[in-house]
């Protein structure tokens, strides 16, 4: 079958040009040694692009999106590790977590069948399907713990260059009105004028990245925090320890360039359980050092952060009308749900709700819940909303169960990872409870998702081993 495929791309190419041959050509022979032979070489690929999702497109951001650089990437990791199941034949690995999300994708396929919008629906069950997938390559591929520090450190370093480079565009080029928002013609522009609460608080300026709005930008920025910080203290050298304190540094100060309230406030918020779990050690001097620090930053803030972030009169529900409408939209989407409580009207659906909202103060074509659970209510109705649900509660449920045996191991890096795992994971189910995040291209959480897993697994064959002598 891959022959086959590879000889049409090569006639199709031939049709066209000896030299589109000739590459299509060379690209599959590299391709096919790097899937056979250097496996590990897509994981890597695959943790790199994690956080580009906007410059990874080929098109315009609402455009029907068939390929994207995320994909093509993700099919080769899903070649490699199937090659290798097959070459070493290797056992396929399905914990529980796995399993419950695929039997929630194969309900958000079964949706098609019956959803008021089958295209959008349609769109949706094939992104779930990718979710799925990068989950299962990385529970079957990654196999040993030098592995899930190549593929994190890899994931932070892109999210620390895009950082710095929407850190010189923010300062050093025009920002893009809301129009261009999304135009592949604007693929490097990553600061935005916002104007959607013009008439309150103004117009602001937001960063984006490599997202499609500020608010995925900042919680791709969270889900990568904890990590800093577990590099930060697993570090083996003084220069490295300095880079990881410019790393925080730079995502950090990209936090509040999104100038989004709720990833201010949930950054905060993950701070304080990044310290109470001690994955920071704050010491006197370190303390000293934070206090310093966020004096400089707060300085040379930004304006437009001070009048839309860190100005309480931005969270009083006159001026912040994003916040209030949350609460129609949420009572929009419960009566929704209700309605269609047994099956849902199908997965990915963004007008249904419109029809429940006052006209007068939604003009928009198309709008989600805001709320990840009552967005998967009125997709997939009660059983839906259990069945992921579950898979939630199962992944936290192995991050607690993890830690402890590592720390019983006394193998703590790996220890101090679980617990920078489950805080990317947990930041990211709350930070759902106010938008429908995981329709986001959530690509960090399902990497921390994937190697918590690999590391349940680790850590349950370390304690088997260890048992194993002790009863010799």
């Amino acid at each position: 079958m891959g022959l086959f495929g590879a000889g049409v791309l090569v006639v199709l190419g031939a049709s066209y040009s000896p030299l589109i041959a000739l590459v299509l050509a060379a690209a599959v022979v590299i391709g096919t040694i790097v899937v056979v032979y250097a496996p590990r070489l897509t994981l890597v690929a695959m943790a790199l692009v994690v956080p580009l999702e906007r410059v990874g497109r080929f098109g315009n951001d609402l455009d029907l999106q068939t390929f994207s650089a995320m994909r093509m990437v993700g099919l080769a990791a899903v070649a490699a590790v199937f090659a290798q199941i097959l070459i070493r034949r290797q056992a396929v690995e399905l914990p529980r977590a796995l399993v419950l999300y695929g039997l929630f994708v194969a309900m958000a396929f079964g949706s098609i069948f019956y959803a008021d919008d089958p295209t959008a629906t349609q769109g949706h069950a094939i992104t779930m399907l990718g979710n799925f997938l990068m989950f299962f390559v990385l529970v079957q591929g990654v196999r040993d713990f030098s592995t899930v520090r190549l593929l994190t450190f890899m994931w932070l370093l892109a999210t620390v260059v895009i950082g710095l480079y929407q850190i010189y565009t923010w300062h050093f080029q025009v920002e893009l009105s809301d129009p261009e928002l999304g135009l592949s013609s604007q693929r490097l522009s990553t600061t935005y004028t916002d104007l959607s609460e013009r008439s309150t608080l103004g117009e602001v300026r937001r960063a984006i990245g490599t997202t499609s709005n500020p608010a995925v930008y900042g919680i791709n920025l969270l889900l990568a925090l904890p990590f800093v910080f577990w590099q930060l203290r697993v570090a083996p050298t003084l220069l490295w320890r300095a880079f990881w304190i410019i790393a925080g540094g730079v995502v950090l100060y990209n936090i509040m360039l999104t100038n989004t309230r709720a990833v201010f406030l949930f950054g905060a918020f993950l701070l304080v359980l990044i310290t109470a779990t001690r994955l920071f050690r704050l010491t006197l001097y370190t303390l000293i050092g934070v206090v310093i620090g966020g004096a400089v930053v707060a300085f040379y803030l930004p304006a437009s952060i001070w009048n839309r972030v860190l100005n309480f009169a931005a969270y009083d529900l006159s001026n912040a009308t994003n916040l209030s409408w949350r609460f129609e939209l949420w009572a929009a989407a419960l009566r929704l749900g209700l309605e269609h409580w047994v099956t849902g009207i199908g997965v990915g659906n963004r007008t249904a709700i419109i029809q429940y909202l006052d006209p007068t103060r939604f003009d928009a074509a198309w709008i989600m819940a805001h709320n990840e659970f009552l967005q998967v209510f009125y997709e997939l109705g009660v059983v839906g909303l259990l069945l992921f649900t579950a898979f939630l509660v199962t992944l936290m449920w192995r991050v607690w169960v993890t830690a402890a045996l590592l720390r019983a191991l006394g193998q703590d890096e790996a220890h101090w990872f679980a617990v920078a795992a489950g805080l990317s994971l947990f930041i990211g189910i709350v930070f759902s409870l106010q938008v429908d995040a995981f329709h986001f291209p959530l690509k960090g959480w399902w990497l921390a998702a994937g190697l918590l897993v690999v590391l349940d697994r680790m850590s349950m064959a370390a304690q088997e081993a260890r048992t194993g002598r002790e009863t010799a």
